[in-house]
């Protein structure tokens, strides 16, 4: 039987998954609160290694690709799933302080281009590339991490100063009297050669 692992640094997430593996019924998966940057698992060990939704949350990105690329076998797929930046800066400005303010831990979102080129210097083949246009609802976004009432307060100002800007709130959507915002999400799918 195949087996997976999870690998997170943080606790909560971790429990997230495990509930959702439970839920699911799912039994070969594992889970373990690790940094990324030292897996520890064996070098060609892996057939498929993903990282999703987390790369914007490292520093040291040459470190946790290279990680990724160990730990994958020759021949095996390299896949991210990350939410990345706007190509007009002043909108690209507007969410990296969003991003900052919900979630202390956000470093950077990357660009396509820069993620791509990630790929190619590791010797990572680009198979497939995707983007999708994604519309993210505000208050559970802002709930997925925990802020103090005055971040909170911040967080609120900042996107009723994106509704009443004409060109920020072109990414901004009211629906059922919810507010929702817009995000590019890659999905990039290599080979380790």
């Amino acid at each position: 039987i195949k087996q997976a692992y999870g690998v997170d640094l943080s606790s909560k997430m971790i429990e997230v998954a495990m509930k959702n593996a439970n839920k699911l019924q799912v039994s070969n998966i594992s889970f373990k609160v690790q940094d990324v940057f030292e897996l520890p698992f064996e070098s060609d060990n892996f057939s498929i290694v993903n990282c999703k939704s987390a790369f914007h949350h490292f520093e040291d990105y040459g470190q946790n690709i290279n990680e990724m690329r160990r730990c994958c076998m020759l021949g095996g797929r390299i896949a991210i799933q990350d939410i990345v930046a706007h190509e007009n800066q002043i909108i690209n400005d507007y969410f990296e302080r969003m991003e900052n303010l919900i979630d202390i831990s956000h470093n950077k979102t990357l660009s396509i281009d820069f993620i791509k080129q990630l790929f190619t210097d590791n010797s990572i083949k680009i198979l497939r590339t995707h983007v999708v246009n994604v519309e993210l609802n505000f208050n559970e976004y802002i709930h997925h991490a925990v802020q103090t009432k005055e971040i909170e307060k911040k967080i609120v100002d900042h996107i009723d100063y994106g509704i009443n800007d004409p060109n920020i709130s072109n990414y901004l959507t009211k629906q059922n009297g919810e507010w929702y915002f817009k995000r590019n999400v890659l999905l990039i799918l290599g080979e380790k050669v």
